[in-house]
């Protein structure tokens, strides 16, 4: 195939357009570089940009931050990712989302980084998938669950919200789904999407909170740090302002550390 390849680049040695597509089409879905391109050629920038011009018109090829590909390879490559996703979403049904890590693991292993973006995201302008941070799904497409399921996630939710600062253990929160007739694998993943999305905070080992929760919690640490002058607050008066045990003060003023809404100060907090 390479002596094929270097038989064709001779033939046409004396055709800029066709020599560029014969560069581009090698080089499969990793494209190439326009230093590349002239490096091999020995064109200047103008030759090469008058190239690219007449083959981007023609339909033949891409053009992406530097890098030319194939028309025909960066379809193949959409393709690739929409069966790679569908494929991934039908072996977890729970998880509503494929994260971009599992793509370049596979699908996307050998693409660089400003040709993979540009696929994601004209699949994106296509509406054939939703992209959310470093996830991604089928347009339309979530997590798939049965009436247990949903009646078991609903329950967690509810059950968080209703406890307010008391949650019981996350262990508990579990055994209470799994009464919903799910195993426990299953209440784990769908524990996990709860934390995922944002609704539940875990805050250490052995307990969540309702993200709403801890949001009215922090203003009004907020609120008694406009009280006190230095913005410092113990954990006797923490329980306090929480309404809450040593139990989950301790585990409560760590996160807030962790997420920089406080900072230790000796035996206090700064409230930030």
């Amino acid at each position: 195939k390479q002596k094929e390849f270097l038989g064709r680049l001779a033939d046409a040695i004396d055709r800029s357009d066709k020599v560029l597509q014969l560069l581009v089409e090698h080089s499969g879905e990793t494209g190439i570089t326009r230093a590349k391109v002239r490096s091999a050629t020995g064109w200047t920038t103008e030759h090469l940009d008058r190239s690219v011009d007449r083959l981007r018109s023609t339909g033949e090829l891409l053009s992406v931050d530097g890098t030319c590909i194939s028309t025909n390879a960066f379809r193949g490559l959409q393709q690739k990712v929409l069966s790679e996703v569908e494929r991934l979403h039908d072996a977890d049904r729970l998880a509503p989302a494929v994260s971009i890590e599992k793509l370049r693991s596979g699908v996307l292993r050998q693409v660089p980084s400003q040709i993979e973006n540009a696929v994601l995201s004209s699949l994106a302008a296509e509406n054939k998938l939703s992209i959310d941070g470093g996830a991604v799904r089928l347009s339309g497409r979530g997590s798939q669950l049965s009436e247990a399921e949903t009646n078991a996630l609903d329950m967690m939710k509810k059950a968080l919200v209703e406890a307010a600062l008391e949650v019981p253990k996350i262990d508990e929160v579990l055994a209470a789904a799994m009464a919903s007739g799910i195993p426990k694998d299953v209440a784990r993943k769908l524990f996990q999407q709860l934390v995922d999305s944002g609704e539940v905070l875990r805050v250490g080992s052995d307990f969540a909170f309702s993200s709403k929760v801890i949001n009215n919690l922090v203003e009004k640490l907020r609120s008694f740090a406009s009280t006190v002058p230095d913005r410092t607050i113990d954990v006797a008066k923490f329980k306090e302002v929480a309404g809450v045990s040593r139990k989950y003060a301790i585990p409560l003023l760590e996160y807030f550390d962790q997420q920089k809404i406080t900072a230790r100060r000796g035996d206090k907090r700064l409230i930030i």
